[in-house]
Order: C-alpha cells, then structure tokens, then sequence
C-alpha cells in the first residue's frame, strides 16, 4: 500500500474556523509474525512522530497556524481504517482475518486509551472501524497529542488455525481533528 507524501497528507477543513481535519495519517505498526503471538495475543505500537515526515506533528503545526498562532484546544479522532500493507506475506483473502479474531487499536503514553474495539475482524485487505473512544476518554492523551509525543497501538487476540508462516504488515490510517 503506497503513502500519501507528507505534503498531501495535510488538508484542512475548516468548519467556521473551529474544526481542522487532517487527511489519514498511515502508521505501518510493524510486522506480525508467528513468534511475536504470545499466549494467542499479539501487540504491535509505534511512535506517532516515526513515519517520514512527521505527518502527525505537522498537523499540529498547521492546525495551529491557522489558528492564529493559537494551539488546538483539543485533539480527536475521526476515522480509522485498518489495511494490509502489500509486503504482507502468507495473508490469504481473508486479509487482517487469516490472523486476528479482534482488535483493539489504541493511543497511549504514561496512559493508554482505546480508540476502538473489534470483536470479530472482518474479511479482506482494508476495512473502516468505529471510533468508540469520546472526548472524555481521550482527555488523559491530550497533553500528550498536542506535543505530538504519544504511540499509535494494535493488540487483540490471534486466531488458532492460523498459517505456519505468516508476516502481517498493519497499516493503521487514523484521521485526526484539532479543535480550536
């Protein structure tokens, strides 16, 4: 699955000045392998700032350019979408399914928020989740989010008829807001 660059990555939607809208940011949290599924649970997180570019954190500073030099008030989260990346290898049809029976897809630093919760992955290569995560529950991650200093996570338990030899590359697409 290609990247969006970093400069297409950001696009604003001003909603009255008071809502901006990032485009997804892409996170490949890294590769899921036989030996990384402990006691049939797996886990996976990577660092918001680690992708080329740092789409995350220009968000932040464009967000607060046009907010007249003001930070965001708050950050949300709009829309996720999981995919498998196309190096994947071992992945059959059913896509995240061949090895994930759910999934939870989550921010944290110093605490951990759930964004979302699957109980049953569906089949194929990319499919939206529902944010489940409210403004009350990711008020311990705002600090956090508005220095671009958190880790993007997937976690869940691993089907057990699964392929012998599998690397599941995830790519989580997250689509944040900054409020004014």
């Amino acid at each position: 699955m290609k990247r969006p660059s970093p400069l297409l990555a950001l696009f604003f939607v001003a909603c009255g000045g008071e809502v901006l809208t990032s485009q997804p940011i892409a996170l490949d949290v890294g590769g899921i392998k036989e030996g990384d599924i402990r006691n049939e649970a797996y886990n996976r997180d990577k660092s918001i700032t680690s992708d080329s570019g740092n789409p995350f954190h220009e968000f932040i500073t464009q967000s607060t350019g046009k907010l007249d030099g003001k930070a965001p008030s708050r950050i949300g989260v709009e829309r996720i979408v999981l995919a498998v990346d196309g190096d994947s290898k071992g992945i059959g049809s059913l896509g995240l399914a061949t090895i994930m029976k759910n999934v939870q897809v989550y921010v944290e630093k110093d605490a951990t928020v759930a964004l979302t919760e699957i109980e049953e992955v569906p089949e194929g290569a990319m499919f939206d989740v529902p944010v489940s995560a409210s403004e009350d529950d990711l008020k311990v991650m705002q600090t956090r989010m508005l220095a671009s200093d958190f880790k993007v996570g997937i976690r869940g338990d691993a089907v057990s008829s699964r392929p012998q030899d599998f690397d599941l590359k995830v790519n989580v697409q997250i689509t944040f807001v900054a409020y004014e």
